[in-house]
C-alpha cells in the first residue's frame, strides 16, 4: 500500500516513527527525534523537535494547541501549557529560521493552532540490519523496488496535488541600481525587457536590458512603462503623483519602442493595459472621487468610491476578460484581485489580503498570477484560476511584485526591501530625532506640544493588522502598544486616542470609530451606522468629532457628530474632505476634488473660498491663535507652508527631504504642531531588484 504525502508524492507504508521527511535544506528523522540541514545536525530540544514532528505527521492540516498540549506534557502534569508550548514553538522556528509574520514552513493560526505549510517529501528511515537475502529473495526485492518505483511514478503523475519542481526557480538579475522599480515589461519578443526605475532620487526613467545580458540601456525618456503592444507601442505614464498612501496617478501617453518622443492622452490615470491586438486601452480613471476602470478609455466597466480605488489592470491574452486589483481604504493597498468577464455579468473575487500589489495573465489565459500577503510585511507570489481555486506558489522573506509573464512563460518579478523611516524635527535642534522602530510606521497625529506622537504599525512584528502605539519625541525614547486599529487622533485630554477599526477586511465590512484608552480600559464604539468611515478628529471642547466618511455609492464628505449618541450631519458637499476644525470650534478647513480650499462655518452658512492648492496638498492643523493654517505639499521635498486664514497668503516654513533620496518616492504624511516650531515627517524607502525568473 502507498500513502500521500503533502507534495502529491506517495511512500510505502510504514510506521509514523519509522518516516524521514525532507523540506527544503531540512531533513527530520521520527524514528531518531533529529533535525539535519543539508545534512549536519541542527541542535534541537526534545519538545519543539515534538512539535515539528506531530506539523510532519498531518502536513497541511490544522494541529491544534490542545492535541500539541497533551503530546507534550502527559496527563497530571502540571504547567504553564500556553507558555510552554509558546516556548517551545519560538525555538523551532528559530531551528528553522521561519518567521511567525511572514511564515515559509509553519504557519500560525491565531488562538487555535499551527499548521505545517512547506512543501514535503516523505521516504522511510533506514531499517535495521537484516541478513543477507538468499538468491531468490534478492530477486523477489529486486522486482519489488521496480514494482515500487513504477507505482511511485504513476501515482506522482495522476496526483492532482501540485508536487515539487525537481529545480527551484532560476533568477537573472536585470537591474543594477539603487533605487525602486516602478513598472517592468517584456517587448514582443518575449526577451528584451524595458522597465522604469527611480534610481538613486531621480526621477522614474526607462531602461532596455535584455535576459543573459549585462547590458542596461537608457532610453533617456523620463516615464513610467504600463504596457507594450504586439506592434511595438507602449503605454506610458508621465508625472507620477503620489500623495499620502500607495495610491497615485499621472498622464498617460503612447509611444513606440523606436520613438522618441512621448505624446499625451489622457490626465488622471494610474495604471493601463493595451487589449490583445493593440487597438484598445483599459485605463484606471479618477473622475473626481469615483476611480473607474474603462476599457475602451470612456467606457466605464467599473467603479468604486468613496476613497476605494482601482489598480494593475490586465487584460487577457484572449480579449474576453479583465482582471484588476480593488483596494477598499484610500491609499491602502489591502484588498482583493478582480476577474470580470467582457461578455456576461460575470465576477470572480480572491480571498482579501493585507497587502496586495501586482498581476499577470498567465499566457493560456486560464489563471492570474499575483503578488499579495495575507499577514505581515511579504508579498508572496499566488496564482487564482477562473474556477475561483487560489494557491500560494512561491514565498520569500522578501517582498515580491510580478510586473509580467512573457507569451513563452518567463517572469518578471521585482523583489523589494521597504523600510519606513519617520523623524521629529525641531527648531532648537540641529539634528532630527528617528522615531521609526519597526518595519512600517506611520505617524498619524501629534500632541499639541509635540511631546507625544501617535502611531500606526503594521507589518512584521504587529501581525495580520494594524497596531496602535504611543511614544515620546524624545531621542531613545520607549513606546507603548495602546491597543488594535487604525489610530486617528489624540483625544483634547490626552487620555485616549480616537482610531478606524478594521478588524476584517471582508468588503461588506463597514469601518467605524471607536475611542481607546491609553491606560486602562477598553475600546468603545461611537459611531453606529452604514458610513464608511476613513479619518477623523475632535473638536477643541471634546463634546464633538468630525470625520471623513461615505455612504454606500456614494463619494466620501465631512461629517459632524455630538458625541456617541448623536446622528452624523453632512457639513460639506461629496468630494469636499477636510477634518481640521479651528481652536474656536467655529471653522472647518476643507479641500475640494477641484483643489480648492474652502472654510465651512460649523454652525452653517455660505462657505468661504481661501485659496487654490496643489492636489497633492493637504492641510495639517490651525495655529494656536486660529489665524493660521499649516499646509504640506507632498513630495520630494515635501514643502511645509503657513497659510493667513483670512488673506490666503503664504509663507514657507520648512521642506523635509531623507538625506538620501534613493528608493524614496514621496515625502509625507508631516504633522505640525499648532505652535509651527516642531514637525514629524515620514516616507518609505523601497530598493528594487528587478529579475526574469523561469522555472514556475
Amino acid at each position: 500500500m502507498l500513502i500521500p504525502n503533502h507534495s502529491g508524492a506517495f511512500v510505502a507504508a510504514t510506521p509514523i516513527n519509522r518516516i524521514r521527511f525532507r523540506f527544503g535544506q531540512f531533513e527530520a528523522d521520527l524514528s531518531e527525534g533529529k533535525l539535519f540541514k543539508r545534512g549536519v545536525l541542527v541542535r534541537l530540544e526534545n519538545r519543539p523537535f515534538q512539535v515539528l514532528a506531530a506539523l510532519l505527521e498531518r502536513p497541511g492540516d490544522l494541529v491544534t494547541r490542545e492535541e500539541l498540549y497533551a503530546r507534550l506534557w502527559p496527563a497530571g502534569t502540571y504547567v504553564d501549557f500556553d507558555e510552554g508550548l509558546n516556548t517551545a514553538v519560538r525555538k523551532l522556528r528559530h531551528a528553522l529560521r521561519d518567521s511567525a509574520d511572514t511564515p515559509i514552513l509553519i504557519e500560525t493560526v491565531p488562538r487555535k493552532g499551527y499548521r505545517f505549510i512547506a512543501p514535503l517529501v516523505a521516504f522511510p528511515a533506514h531499517a535495521p540490519a537484516a541478513p543477507p537475502p538468499t538468491p531468490i529473495r534478492r530477486a523477489w526485492l529486486i522486482l519489488s523496488v521496480i514494482v515500487l518505483a513504477f507505482a511511485c511514478l504513476a501515482f506522482a503523475l495522476l496526483s492532482r496535488r501540485r508536487t515539487i519542481r525537481p529545480n527551484e526557480p532560476q533568477f537573472a538579475r536585470l537591474s543594477f541600481g539603487q533605487g525602486r522599480i516602478v513598472s517592468a515589461r517584456f517587448a514582443p519578443d518575449g526577451k528584451s525587457v524595458i522597465y522604469g526605475a527611480a534610481w538613486d532620487g531621480n526621477p522614474a526613467r526607462l531602461f532596455w536590458a535584455r535576459e543573459g545580458s549585462p547590458d542596461v540601456r537608457p532610453l533617456g525618456i523620463d516615464a513610467e512603462v504600463l504596457a507594450i503592444s504586439p506592434s511595438g507601442q507602449m503605454a506610458l505614464l508621465l508625472h507620477r503623483r503620489y500623495g499620502f498612501g500607495a495610491s497615485s496617478k499621472g498622464t498617460l501617453a503612447t509611444m513606440s519602442l523606436t520613438g522618441s518622443a512621448p505624446k499625451e492622452l489622457l490626465d488622471e490615470v494610474g495604471e493601463a493595459d493595451w487589449s490583445p491586438d493593440g487597438s484598445q486601452l483599459a485605463v484606471i480613471h479618477y473622475v473626481g472621487e469615483t476611480c473607474r476602470l474603462e476599457y475602451p478609455i470612456g467606457h466605464v466597466r467599473y467603479q468604486t468610491t468613496g476613497g476605494a480605488w482601482l489598480s494593475h489592470v490586465r487584460t487577457s491574452p484572449r480579449g474576453e476578460r479583465v482582471a484588476f486589483l480593488e483596494h477598499p481604504l484610500a491609499g491602502d493597498d489591502i484588498g482583493h484581485a478582480v476577474i470580470l468577464s467582457l461578455r456576461k455579468p460575470e465576477k470572480i473575487v480572491t480571498k482579501d489580503f493585507y497587502a496586495i500589489l501586482g498581476l499577470a495573465w498567465a499566457p493560456r489565459a486560464d489563471a492570474v498570477w499575483l503578488t499579495a500577503a495575507k499577514a505581515g510585511a511579504g508579498r508572496a507570489l499566488f496564482t487564482f484560476n477562473l474556477s475561483g481555486e487560489q494557491e500560494l506558489v512561491w514565498r520569500e522573506t522578501g517582498s515580491l511584485i510580478i510586473q509580467d509573464i512573457s507569451p513563452y512563460g518567463a517572469f518578471l518579478l521585482s523583489r523589494d526591501v521597504s523600510q519606513d523611516e519617520v523623524f521629529g524635527h525641531s527648531e532648537l535642534s540641529q539634528t532630527d530625532v528617528a522615531l521609526c522602530w519597526m518595519h512600517h510606521c506611520v505617524p498619524t497625529a501629534l500632541s499639541r506640544d509635540g511631546s507625544l506622537v501617535l502611531v500606526s504599525v503594521q507589518g512584521e512584528g504587529s501581525g495580520s493588522g494594524y497596531q496602535v502605539y504611543v511614544r515620546s519625541t524624545r531621542r531613545d525614547s520607549p513606546r507603548v502598544l495602546v491597543g488594535n486599529g487604525m489610530p486617528r487622533q489624540f483625544s483634547p485630554d490626552g487620555h485616549s486616542v480616537l482610531l478606524v477599526d478594521r478588524s476584517s477586511l471582508q468588503p461588506q465590512t463597514t469601518p467605524q470609530l471607536f475611542v481607546l484608552p491609553i491606560g486602562p480600559g477598553a475600546p468603545r464604539q461611537i459611531t453606529h451606522d452604514a458610513i464608511s468611515h476613513d479619518w477623523a478628529a475632535w473638536f477643541p471642547d471634546g463634546n464633538r468629532f468630525v470625520f471623513i466618511g461615505a455612504e454606500s455609492g456614494h463619494s466620501s464628505r465631512t461629517w459632524i457628530q455630538k458625541n456617541d449618541r448623536g446622528k452624523p450631519v453632512p457639513i460639506t458637499p461629496e468630494g469636499t474632505l477636510g477634518v481640521h476644525i479651528s481652536p474656536d470650534s467655529k471653522t472647518l478647513a476643507a479641500i475640494s476634488s477641484d483643489y480648492k480650499l474652502c472654510l465651512y462655518p460649523v454652525a452653517g452658512g455660505v462657505p468661504k473660498f481661501l485659496a487654490s492648492v496643489d492636489e497633492v496638498e493637504e492641510v495639517d492643523g490651525w495655529s494656536n491663535d486660529g489665524r493660521y493654517l499649516f499646509l504640506t505639499k507632498y513630495g520630494l521635498p515635501a514643502e511645509v507652508d503657513r497659510m493667513d486664514a483670512a488673506t490666503g497668503k503664504r509663507k514657507r516654513l520648512y521642506s523635509a527631504a531623507p538625506a538620501d533620496p534613493a528608493g524614496v518616492s514621496v515625502v509625507g504624511p508631516v504633522l505640525v504642531t499648532p505652535n509651527g516650531k516642531f514637525f514629524v515627517y515620514a516616507y518609505t524607502r523601497v530598493l528594487s531588484t528587478l529579475y526574469a525568473v523561469r522555472g514556475f
